[in-house]
């Protein structure tokens, strides 16, 4: 615990003692020996594992091999240029910050970059795509459910099937003959599916028409 400048090998206790000090140069040590070290300064050191490692990444880090569990979260959780690809909450702590380049990941993953920038993705399912929707959406196939109902809340340019006058004539026409299922008049036609701007709400309509 006080200045020891060159010794042998020594065991248990001792050689601790040492690495709690000052230590340049050493062997390869085990448990909570290494550990001593790592929570100091560092430059260059084999592979060790479990919480070995953590101490290490817990401070600075440049340049490492591949690490498991809850070691890599700690990196992604400051600074990050180049990794390989990581599972389950890893990879979410990345998005969370910055990101530019990344593969397809899945489930609540995507859905943490969906709520910040996304210009150029695939195709996704469910609440994920909903989240994108209540923003900004230039380009998009056809989704399903509640998802097409986010986005004809907010803005949208291009798609297939518009509600405009002509679509709601021909509805009014196929539900005079009497469709299957579905009973109406002419009048309770016009106070139920007209809107001011003689729209119709064809959503409203798909249990009964099929156009």
């Amino acid at each position: 615990m006080g200045r020891r400048e060159d010794s042998g090998v020594d065991e248990d206790n001792v050689k601790t003692a040492e690495w709690m000090g000052r230590r340049e140069d050493s062997g390869v040590d085990e448990d909570n020996v290494k550990t001593a070290e790592w929570m100091g300064r560092r430059e260059d050191s084999g592979v060790d594992e479990d919480n070995v490692k953590t101490a290490e990444w817990m401070g600075r880090r440049e340049d490492s091999g591949v690490d498991e569990d809850n070691v890599k979260t700690v990196e992604w959780k400051g600074r990050r240029e180049d990794s390989g690809v990581d599972e389950d909450n890893v990879k979410t702590a990345e998005w969370k910050g910055r990101r530019e380049d990344s593969g397809v990941d899945e489930d609540n993953v995507k859905t943490v970059e969906w709520k910040g920038r996304r210009e150029d993705s695939g195709v996704d399912e469910d609440n994920v795509k909903t989240v994108e929707w209540k923003g900004r959406r230039e380009d998009s196939g056809v989704d399903e459910d509640n998802v097409k109902t986010a986005e004809w809340m907010g803005r949208r340019e291009d798609i297939g099937m518009e509600r405009d006058d002509e679509k709601s004539q021909e509805a009014a026409a196929m539900l005079n003959y009497g469709l299957e299922g579905f009973r109406t008049s002419e009048e309770n036609f016009t106070d139920i599916y007209s809107t001011s701007n003689n729209y119709i709400e064809l959503a409203t309509v798909t249990d009964h028409l099929v156009l």
